[in-house]
């Protein structure tokens, strides 16, 4: 879908999605950082890509991304799962490195 349609933003998520399922946890972010590229306000493509980020060991960042998200805009079937995987997040930056090294640099 991406390549017929590449500044659809929800081409990039599936694609990611499907990445993610796969386990390929280096191509997923990078997809859901394709979709925010194009609309920075995508909720679901960034908690998408905080998770994908927890799975790389790289909490803080997750964390940052999850920062960028405007709870009082979500719709309350996001608001569940945002509030998870920022608590997620929080859990492992606590015992985390605050230098996540290179691959948690890699995404946009």
């Amino acid at each position: 879908a991406v390549s017929r349609w590449p500044r659809e933003p929800v081409a990039w998520v599936g694609r990611g999605t499907a990445h993610y399922r796969l386990g390929d946890h280096l191509a997923a972010p990078q997809d859901y950082a394709s979709a925010l590229e194009i609309d920075g306000t995508l909720a679901a493509a960034r908690n998408n890509l905080a998770q994908a980020l927890l799975d790389l060991k790289c909490p803080h960042r997750a964390l940052r991304e999850l920062g960028r998200i405007d709870m009082a805009a979500l719709p309350e079937s996001l608001v569940d799962a945002v509030t998870a995987t920022r608590r997620d997040a929080a859990s492992a930056a606590a015992v985390a490195v605050a230098d996540e090294g290179e691959k948690c640099t890699f995404f946009p």
